[in-house]
């Protein structure tokens, strides 16, 4: 992100002053200009959505064993370890989900009062 933004506004000229205020070194600017993209297949880009939106529809609850085997159930054959992978290559953490309490009514409460 840092590196795009570097060369966006560069143009070639003071390469210098902006990594020094992106606080990146010059260095592993051109390193990273150097550096081929990576490109991905067809097939691996369905995986990341799909494993995207599985764990969105679970309201961020997946764990990798539990995105296996839903990945799985949808015909990708994946393991775990890559399961977990992925999800650190997706930036997808868990979210524990907290249940609700409903506060006491109030005749509850009376109630509780009078019995004490």
């Amino acid at each position: 992100m840092k590196y795009h933004f570097i060369q966006q506004q560069s143009e070639g000229k003071f390469v210098n002053q902006l990594c020094c205020v992106m606080q990146v070194s010059p260095s592993a600017y051109y390193a990273w200009l150097k550096r081929p993209a990576k490109l991905i297949t067809a097939e691996e880009l369905h995986l990341y959505r799909r494993a995207k939106a599985l764990f969105i529809e679970s309201r961020e609850s997946l764990g990798s064993r539990q995105l296996m085997n839903a990945l799985r159930t949808e015909g990708f054959q994946i393991g775990r370890y890559k399961t977990r992978s992925l999800m650190k290559q997706l930036k997808l953490t868990v979210k524990q989900r907290v249940a609700y309490n409903t506060p006491p009514s109030e005749s509850t409460v009376m109630l509780l009062l009078t019995t004490c």
